[in-house]
């Protein structure tokens, strides 16, 4: 009994096996080298001897292969375990690069946005004639220049919407205001687009009302706007149609 239970102990100490199954199945294997062994000092028979070494020596065997299984065992736990301190470690640096990405998305849009305000403003003076009358040969280019920096604008406003969302600091500013009247408008500046690429875009409404909500009419106006600005891009040919209508529960 003193040697099934400093086995045991060895087992435990050495391997860390803390699993029943394993412990049940070790001290089973313990069990029988200790009831094989003390029959070779029992027995007097020569034929019960040899069986009983054999048996002894095949329970040894057994023993010796379970030993390196559950050693085997351990080490894959401890690597697994290994392996998912590391995926967490990992996982940390990733959310503080993320949190990092946002910052600089931020900063950068902010840095950016300044000094194109400023561009639109004086292109905006330029063409209400703040600086003299405009020839007929910079009106269209000052009209580019002002299209393309109100895309920028949109664009950068764009990224400051993705690093709000994901930091948890995104506004809204509710107000009333007249869908049907916003989303044709947005229908009527894209058709000139629409014209270009050889597509018509149309707007058509069931509202006989005003079609008034309450929402983020910015946030509102932008999704709008993206959505038809996808379907120009994406439409070869044929008619693009803005459909607002309401349901049966009135709503839009």
């Amino acid at each position: 009994m003193p040697i099934f239970v400093g086995f045991l102990t060895y087992l435990i100490v050495e391997y860390k096996i803390y699993n029943l199954n394993i412990l049940g199945s070790q001290a089973l294997i313990v069990t029988l080298w200790v009831l094989i062994g003390s029959l070779l000092f029992v027995v007097q028979s020569t034929p019960t001897k040899i069986v009983a070494g054999s048996t002894l020596l095949a329970a040894v065997i057994l023993g010796v292969i379970l030993v390196r299984s559950i050693k085997k065992e351990i080490k894959q736990r401890e690597e697994i375990e290994k392996l998912a301190v590391n995926l967490e470690k990992a996982n940390g640096r990733l959310k503080i690069l993320d949190k990092q990405k946002s910052e600089f998305v931020s900063i950068a849009s902010h840095q950016l946005r300044s000094p194109l305000t400023s561009i639109r403003g004086y292109i905006s003076m330029m063409q209400e004639g703040s600086f003299g009358t405009l020839s007929a040969k910079m009106i269209d280019p000052l009209k580019r220049i002002n299209d393309s920096t109100a895309m920028m604008a949109s664009s950068i406003e764009d990224f400051l919407s993705v690093s709000r969302i994901e930091s948890g600091n995104m506004k809204y500013e509710y107000s009333d205001f007249n869908l049907r009247d916003q989303a044709e408008h947005i229908v009527d500046d894209l058709r000139q687009e629409a014209i270009k690429k050889g597509l018509l875009l149309m707007f058509r409404t069931n509202i006989s009302c005003q079609g008034i909500v309450h929402a983020d009419i910015g946030k509102t106006q932008q999704i709008i706007h993206n959505l038809i600005n996808n379907s120009l891009k994406y439409t070869p040919k044929g008619t693009i149609t803005v459909y607002l209508h309401d349901d049966k529960k009135r709503k839009l």
